[in-house]
């Protein structure tokens, strides 16, 4: 299982096809099947998130989210 942190600002995170999707600016997407993330953390402000990425995290009872500033 993976472990995803979120610790820089700019950075928008959305689900495709029950794949965490990770964007930033002109960089690749980094795309991470939702069943192998443990837990989600967002240590940043200025990152946007999904409500459907919200409502698949909420619906996986294995994963775990972690917000904090």
């Amino acid at each position: 299982m993976q472990h995803v942190v979120i610790q820089e600002h700019g950075r928008s995170l959305g689900i495709t096809s029950e794949r965490l999707v990770i964007r930033e600016g002109d960089n690749p997407e980094k795309h991470i099947p939702l069943r192998k993330i443990n837990t989600l953390s967002i240590q940043k402000n200025g990152v946007s998130v999904s409500s459907n990425l919200l409502s698949a995290c909420a619906r996986l009872h294995s994963l775990s989210q972690q917000i904090s500033y």
